[in-house]
């Protein structure tokens, strides 16, 4: 198995007490009723986190979500992952683009936390890893067998993605013939991580 180098991509976010769905502030949203269609104002629209990833895999067509398959929220997608250190020139331009969000378009919902009134969207680093590395090594490079994943709302699974619960916290790679492109987990929190380092892990 190869031996390499990484740097967690610090760019999950805690935000508490917001809903997983795109919520509304405090102040009065417009809404117009139609038999079929429900209007919002675009600019009263809050999100949940301040950046999204824009590399959300494919389904496999015809399949089903068995029972025990592991569910991620779509927007929690590779929220905290593995990057090589290589591409820590990327992983500094996006969190700059996260801090942008962060300073000028918070939003405090009360007591209960923070929301954004836009959204970063990481497109620089759509494969992460290029790890040679086979379902039956990363299992056990992980100590467990993997069940298949998908998003919430999702009829069919996640495409060569294949996930692991430990306690509460949800490990998943990406393994396309034969190869990591994307090592990720989910279920970490954490305030404002462009405040801490670069823990190095490998």
């Amino acid at each position: 198995m190869k031996v390499f180098a990484a740097i967690l991509l610090a760019i999950g976010i805690a935000v508490v007490g917001c809903n997983r769905d795109e919520a509304s502030s405090d102040a009065q949203t417009h809404l117009t009723n139609t038999a079929d269609v429900t209007a919002m104002d675009p600019n009263t629209i809050l999100f949940t986190t301040p950046t999204l990833n824009d590399a959300i895999p494919t389904t496999t067509q015809g399949s089903r979500v068995p029972a025990d398959c592991i569910q991620l929220h779509e927007d929690d997608w590779r929220q905290f992952e593995l990057i090589p250190y290589s591409l820590k020139p990327d992983v500094d331009a996006e969190l700059a683009d996260i801090n942008t969000i962060w300073d000028g378009h918070s939003v405090p919902i009360g007591d209960s936390g923070i929301a954004f009134n836009e959204v970063h969207v990481r497109r620089r680093i759509p494969n992460a890893l290029d790890i040679s590395m086979s379902l039956a090594e990363f299992e056990m490079l992980i100590g467990d067998k993997t069940k298949p994943m998908t998003f919430f709302g999702y009829n069919e699974i996640l495409r060569d993605v294949h996930a692991v619960t430990i306690d509460k916290l949800t490990v998943y790679a990406h393994i396309h013939k034969g190869t990591v492109t994307a090592l990720a987990a989910s279920g970490i929190v954490c305030p404002r991580l462009s405040e801490f380092g670069w823990p190095v892990v490998g």
